[in-house]
């Protein structure tokens, strides 16, 4: 004998379709106005009263917006100098007999731009070692064009394992500054916003979302030896 628990007839299944059908008809009737009452003379009160403009705008605005002007201030552009030399092919066998009275080595200058971040009102700033690494020379310019170099420039502190370098400038007031959120709390799928001076375009924001966590074995030129990126 077949048991016909947890089975509909057709008779109770047609009629469960009709009232669902009845329902769904009542309810999208209702989003669309076909029934006629308070709700319909409001709908058509609010949709003759004009846009503007501004409002148009503020109606669109991306949410992004808001976390952009809190954070666009504290990032900064950094650009470092240093002096490297480098040896000159000329003294080596069999050309050194012909060239004994120049140098055997000669200087240059190596740039590398980077971005940074201003982590506390006082100055502190939060960049990657290898921009910085060996520098010679560092100037740091601010959202507002404000320059620091120099002596103004002080290196707190670097981390070649981590890539990490922490900077100070010697400012007389106090500076916008960005706060550290929890990287743990962060899952796929979130939303990523990416603050700094890509090839010398200073103050860049990009969005995008995270695509991964806990990244390794990441092939960089300058990479830090300790990785656990977030993609």
């Amino acid at each position: 004998m077949t048991s016909n628990r947890g089975y509909i007839s057709g008779a109770a299944f047609t009629a469960l379709v009709a009232v669902m059908a009845f329902i769904m008809g009542l309810v999208i009737a209702s989003n669309i106005n076909i029934f006629q009452g308070k709700n319909t003379q409001e709908s058509v009160a609010q949709a003759n009263v004009p846009l503007s403009a501004s409002s148009i705008g503020e109606s669109i605005r991306s949410p992004f917006t808001a976390v952009g002007k809190e954070i666009l201030p504290a990032v900064v552009n950094i650009s470092a100098e240093r002096i490297i030399k480098i040896r000159t092919p000329f003294f080596d066998f069999p050309f050194e007999e012909f060239f004994g009275g120049f140098p055997r080595e000669i200087e240059r200058k190596a740039k590398s731009l980077g971005s940074g971040i201003i982590f506390f009102k006082e100055g502190y700033i939060l960049t990657n070692n290898h921009v910085v690494a060996g520098a010679d020379k560092i100037i740091i310019t601010l959202s507002d064009n404000t320059i620091y170099k120099n002596k103004e420039v002080e290196v707190v502190g670097t981390d070649p394992k981590t890539d990490v370098a922490i900077l100070k400038i010697n400012s007389k007031s106090d500076l916008p500054y960005a706060r550290f959120g929890d990287s743990d709390k962060i899952e796929i799928g979130d939303w990523a916003i990416a603050f700094g001076s890509p090839f010398g375009f200073s103050q860049t924001m990009t969005v995008g979302v995270i695509s991964a966590k806990g990244r390794t074995h990441v092939p960089l030129s300058h990479g830090p030896t300790f990785q656990d990126f977030i993609q």
